[in-house]
């Protein structure tokens, strides 16, 4: 009589290191079929570049993103504006006394109020502990700083918008002016969104629509920005556009972002890592928001080559 192998005893004489081994390899094995796929899609919008207009272009943004350096070129963009932000929210809440009320405020309270400016300026009101005797000389170092930072920032979207649009970067006739011109920009738009953080904190419904309108804000303010910024000869406002457009709607997103969610990680990276951990939290919203800057003058920039070549 044949005996039959049980197979309880397949199984206890199976090795241990068998079964992560076969989950590695079968994972392995996931891996390559999804890289396959993707592989796969990507050859066939390839070949659907000549009948398909979207996907062309969608090509050729990608391809100018690439060959401008935009992920560097944000990276560069956020330093400078996280060299700006110090000096301008410490100048900001040192001038308008609202040092005290944000210690006494939640992290995600501030963002919520006045967005990613709040969220600064709460780390930066934590730490504050000044006397009446320094905080002249506080204000006057302070907006020392601010123009220099504010001048850096100029320089660099500069720089980036002449090699988006691929165009000779001249010299800046005054910088001492575009930086205050800058400053304006951000003190203005802060208001703005300030002011629909109190209203939605008041009336949700009414500040949701403000909050949607203010896509309309901050890509007017961008428009007008680009507009000043390096680009190429003969091109009307009308073409920066899109551009401006697609910042507003990703500064609205990161609004949101940094409400529901930036808020609670550098609160949460403070009590944890102390000044280090706000600092990076806001220094990845600031690469998202210089991801923008970067990406909507590369989006111009392709479409306006695309129209003269067509």
């Amino acid at each position: 009589m044949t005996d039959v192998p049980d197979p309880s005893s397949e199984g206890a004489s199976r090795r241990p290191d068998e079964e992560p081994a076969g989950r590695i390899a079968s994972a392995r094995a996931g891996l390559t079929k999804a890289q396959a796929r993707a592989q796969a899609q990507y050859e066939r919008l390839q070949a659907s570049r000549e009948s398909n207009h979207l996907v062309d272009a969608g090509f050729h943004i990608y391809e100018r993103d690439l060959s401008a350096g935009g992920g560097v070129l944000a990276g560069a963009l956020a330093f400078r504006l996280f060299l700006f932000a110090v000096p301008y929210v410490f100048v900001v809440i040192t001038l308008f006394g609202s040092a005290a009320d944000l210690q006494n405020e939640s992290g995600q309270s501030a963002a919520r109020t006045a967005g990613l400016t709040g969220l600064i300026g709460k780390a930066i009101a934590d730490a504050q502990r000044q006397t009446s005797s320094t905080k002249i000389i506080s204000i006057f170092v302070g907006l020392f700083a601010l123009f220099l930072a504010a001048r850096a920032v100029v320089k660099t979207l500069r720089a980036v918008h002449a090699l988006a649009w691929r165009v000779p970067l001249t010299r800046l006739g005054n910088s001492t002016r575009a930086a205050a011109l800058f400053i304006a920009f951000i003190f203005g738009t802060s208001l703005v969104t300030t002011g629909i953080g109190k209203v939605r904190s008041d009336h949700p419904a009414i500040g949701l629509i403000l909050g949607i309108a203010s896509v309309v804000v901050w890509s007017g303010a961008w428009l007008w920005i680009s507009w000043l910024l390096p680009h190429a000869k003969d091109v009307p406002w009308t073409a920066l556009v899109p551009g401006a457009f697609l910042f507003g709607l990703v500064v609205w997103v990161m609004h949101l972002l940094t409400v529901f969610y930036f808020a609670r990680k550098v609160s949460h990276a403070s009590d944890t890592y102390g000044a280090i951990g706000s600092a990076i939290g806001i220094l990845l919203a600031l690469y998202l928001i210089g991801r923008a800057m970067s990406a909507s003058a590369v989006l111009n920039a392709t479409l306006w080559e695309r129209k003269q070549t067509r």
